[in-house]
């Protein structure tokens, strides 16, 4: 997560949408009294200072204890900058179709086909909780970020909000910070039964129903996720 003071913007971290690339690609015009979070893999703090990011700072209180965190809910951030910051910067989050990030998410947890479950053990495990990114950036169920990018368009909605922001050209070209454990490439409509089609259509309804994902978004022509 990252509060940029001096580009004036707050930057919401959603689970599987690119998130620490983006963080790593932020952090590089980030000015000395801007927090950022740490990220928890030292790998990724290496690849962040070898970018030229700045490293975690301001992030924490007196006695240590995170103060901001990574996957800190916008209404806990909107507390702690005060009402006149959250108004008066950009906010913004990512957010993916919820089929194809709970399969993102499924081969992540689950690397070696040898012990990987069923898709539905691991629906059902609670596992696909994880990536419910919805109250991350909605309090009692309104938005109250200022702007939710569609990951399936990332390149083009971070060369607008970087125009946005007045960055340079450059500056939100992403680092590979994550590799892709998904070893079937198929579109993620091939790899769901009806039953665990519609599991995630319930687990993510809210998600569904704010952005008008359908579970044929990438396969039929048109934009994903709607207008």
């Amino acid at each position: 997560m990252i509060i940029s003071h001096e580009h004036r913007f707050i930057y919401i971290r959603c689970r599987k949408t690119a998130s620490t690339s983006i963080e790593l690609a932020l952090s590089r015009v980030c000015g000395p009294d801007d927090v950022i979070t740490p990220i928890q893999d030292a790998g990724h703090e290496a690849l962040r200072r070898s970018i030229g990011g700045r490293g975690p700072q301001h992030y924490s209180n007196p006695d240590g204890t995170a103060r901001f965190y990574g996957h800190m809910p916008a209404a806990e951030v909107r507390l702690l900058v005060g009402e006149e910051i959250w108004t008066n910067y950009f906010t913004w989050c990512v957010e993916r179709n919820p089929w194809d990030k709970v399969i993102s998410r499924y081969y992540a947890r689950h690397r070696d086909r040898a012990t990987r479950p069923p898709l539905l053990t691991f629906l059902e495990s609670g596992s696909a909780h994880y990536v419910v990114n919805f109250r991350l950036y909605t309090v009692g169920s309104r938005v109250v970020t200022d702007h939710i990018a569609r990951f399936e368009h990332l390149g083009l909605e971070l060369d607008r909000i970087g125009d946005r922001l007045g960055l340079p050209r450059d500056a939100l070209e992403l680092p590979r910070a994550n590799s892709e454990h998904r070893t079937d490439r198929r579109h993620h409509s091939a790899l769901y039964s009806a039953i665990e089609r519609d599991f995630v259509a319930e687990l993510f309804a809210p998600e569904i129903a704010l952005l008008g994902y359908r579970f044929t978004d990438g396969l039929e022509p048109g934009p994903a996720g709607g207008s």
